[in-house]
């Protein structure tokens, strides 16, 4: 105004004459009698407040400080304070059909635009609880007849509550951004967290999910207090007796729903009861607007979990839970993306992350046909039963997944590796109908690390089941390299032999080979071919063109020289058999030598393959048909010379006597080889004379 008094620039209007008025720069503050204070710009001189003082404060004057004073405010600090709530807290109250769920997210009575009032005084209010209040400063002092209270300034924090509570949220969005960085200086960056926790619940309680999850990545929330709303997601790593420590000010609204499914109801019976028929949960549009929003929630939580996982131990509050929600955050993340069928997403994670709970995916990664991922998680916690039996399940066929198109080298290899004896014996089997090579190899492999002791005659059975030469390859194992003395294999190994010349004689070729062999060998006295006058009748079957019928006879002409354990009348009678009997001379000779019977064992030699080479031998070695060195020659050049240790070890031969002295009451063959005594030598020879003799 001007020094007369006139104004200049316009009037302030009330609707009533003032009690006090007081000038609080750049605010012109009036009480009126009706206990309401308007509070005007002076620069604009409109009306930025109106407030309502408490009636029982009985105003009457308004006092102004040009310096301004701090008053305590406990408000604000309560907010940011944590406060424990249990993580599966069941909501308050259920949607139902006919009565909309109550909503936390509309505002309270009133216009909202007025300012919240200064907190009642607290009774018993302490120096401590002060020194623990934030601090405002206040320029206005209101005095009543019953006390005195200040008139706060408006604080940006203050303000976007406001603007929350009118639930005007993109109101309070653009302010925080306009003002975060001087929001964050004057009342700090926590009660900067908790406004954007503040807002992202207004939008996640308004299905606003990608909003929602963008502002619990700025408030730095827990991933726990989202993954709990996911009730299939969560599984079994979040239980009942957990609890979250949360700001105080975003607590009602964390306890308000269990489940963002309910979450998402709440909005649609907000929105939609009782218009829509049959009902919200019945009607096609609004099932199916159901079904898109909790795949909307689903993408938001994926998104907040794929932003969050680096960043866990700056999210939680405790720093022992830190191994348990990075384990939440990539098994639930890992769920997320099985169930999006995105494989190249679900490998990268498996590959880069320690914290996946395998027993919260496996089953739907089986469901899915994930075989590839779950393969990969199991091989990273060193499951090898777990990995046999899916690359087993794949070979057989029992599971598909084309990305896990051949897994059985992979099979072959874990087998070769693994130090388990169960898994080698049980998945060895499994491999024999489908390499029985690989099978036998696995078997028979020398490991002395491994140390693993297996069945093996169970595993004998299963592989001459599946494939009678590989079963006896195994067979010869036993008993030649690990020098198993049971005397059922050895026997099992002659008859083996035995069985397999029987039926090569059922190919005319073969039948007349042995006999041309025979022929050829016991006529070689008028054969040009001096070398075969000396030659034994062991080595003469090297020449024989069909080199594996010859290496079948040699093996059981050995074995059955050397072995001091199989059955040695089982096996007389299998030679003695009618429809081979004659056919196999030098094996019929060394079981009737090794058994006692030298006449017969000397007849055989002298008139049936007319060797008198071998026949002298035999007297010299004590009844042997072979000689060391006869058979370790012939083992070498057959590549069979484990079987002409059998004989050199055996050498020299076992004395002359009965076949009780020489085998067990069984008729086994013993490993007693005693040295050769002259007597024995004479009675030989005397017995090789008389067959000579007899054949005369």
């Amino acid at each position: 105004m001007t020094g007369g008094g006139d104004p200049t620039r316009g009037t302030l209007d009330y609707p009533q004459h003032p009690l006090s008025i007081c000038i609080d720069y750049p605010y012109v503050v009036a009480l009126l009698p009706n206990g309401t204070i308007e509070i005007h710009s002076i620069v604009t001189l409109s009306i930025v407040a109106i407030l309502s003082c408490p009636t029982t404060l009985q105003p009457c004057l308004l006092s102004s400080s040009a310096g301004g004073y701090l008053v305590p405010s406990l408000q604000r600090n309560n907010a940011i304070k944590p406060t424990v709530i249990p993580l599966l807290n069941p909501p308050p109250a259920t949607p139902t059909k006919s009565r909309p769920a109550q909503d936390p997210t509309s505002p309270p009575g009133g216009s909202g635009l007025t300012p919240p009032s200064t907190p009642t005084p607290q009774p018993g209010l302490n120096r401590s609880s002060i020194s623990e209040a934030s601090y405002t400063r206040s320029g206005t002092l209101v005095a009543g007849l019953r006390g005195m209270q200040s008139l706060l300034p408006s604080t940006l924090g203050s303000q976007i509550d406001s603007l929350l509570e009118s639930n005007r949220v993109e109101d309070a969005v653009g302010l925080l951004n306009q003002a975060r960085e001087k929001l964050e200086k004057s009342t700090g960056v926590r009660e900067v967290l908790l406004i954007h926790q503040r807002i992202a619940f207004r939008y996640l309680f308004a299905t606003g999910f990608d909003d929602a999850g963008k502002h619990f990545l700025l408030g730095k929330t827990d991933p726990r207090l989202l993954v709990r709303l996911f009730p299939e997601l969560r599984g079994n790593m979040i239980t009942t007796s957990e609890e979250l420590s949360i700001f105080t000010g975003v607590a009602d609204q964390a306890r308000a729903f269990d489940s963002i499914d309910a979450i998402i109801m709440a909005n649609l019976v907000r929105n939609y009861h009782p218009h829509i028929k049959p009902s919200v949960e019945e009607a096609t549009p609004t099932a199916e607007l159901r079904r898109v929003l909790n795949m909307t929630a689903r993408d938001m939580l994926a998104s907040f979990l794929k932003k969050s996982r680096d960043n866990v131990p700056s999210l939680v509050v405790d720093p022992l839970d830190v191994p348990k929600v990075q384990k939440i955050v990539d098994t639930t993340l890992l769920k997320l993306h099985i169930e999006e069928n995105q494989t190249p997403q679900m490998m990268a994670l498996v590959n880069m992350s320690e914290n996946i709970v395998v027993t919260e995916v496996e089953a739907l990664l089986i469901e899915h046909h994930k075989f590839t991922v779950l393969s990969k998680l199991y091989e990273k916690k060193g499951d090898e039963s777990k990995l046999l039996e899916i690359w087993t399940k794949v070979v057989d066929g029992e599971w598909k997944d084309p990305a896990l198109a051949n897994p059985l080298p992979r099979i072959k290899d874990l087998l070769m590796e693994t130090k388990d004896r169960v898994l080698v014996q049980r998945y060895g089997i499994w491999l024999i109908k489908h390499d029985p090579e690989a099978s036998l190899k696995l078997f028979t492999t020398k490991d002395s690390k491994r140390g693993i002791k297996l069945d093996e005659n169970l595993i004998l059975r299963a592989l001459r089941a599946a494939d009678a030469a590989v079963g006896e390859q195994y067979l010869e194992h036993l008993v030649l390299v690990r020098r198993n003395p049971e005397p059922a294999l050895s026997t099992q190994l002659a008859k083996s032999y035995i069985e397999r010349l029987v039926s090569s004689l059922e190919d005319p070729e073969a039948l007349h080979m042995w006999r041309e062999a025979l022929t050829t060998y016991t006529g070689r006295g008028a054969s040009t071919d001096s070398s075969l006058a000396s030659l034994p009748f062991l080595s003469y079957l090297i020449k024989l063109a069909d080199r594996q019928h010859a290496l079948t006879r040699i093996k059981l002409a050995l074995f059955l020289q050397g072995s001091a354990y199989y059955d040695l009348e089982l096996i007389r009678s299998h030679l003695e058999d009618g429809a081979i009997k004659g056919l196999f001379p030098l094996e019929t000779a060394i079981v009737y030598g090794r058994t006692g019977n030298h006449d017969g064992a000397l007849s055989i030699l002298v008139h049936s393959l007319k060797d008198s080479t071998t026949a002298e031998a035999y007297c010299t070695l004590g009844g042997d048909v072979i000689p060391p060195k006869v058979a370790s020659a012939v083992a070498q050049q057959m590549g069979i010379e484990a079987w002409g240790q059998l004989v050199t070890a055996s050498s020299p031969g076992s004395g002359f006597g009965t076949a009780a002295a020489r085998g067990s009451t069984a008729g086994r063959s013993t490993s007693v080889r005693a040295p050769v005594s002259e007597d024995t030598k004479k009675a030989l020879i005397s017995i090789l004379m008389r067959v000579y003799m007899k054949g005369g």
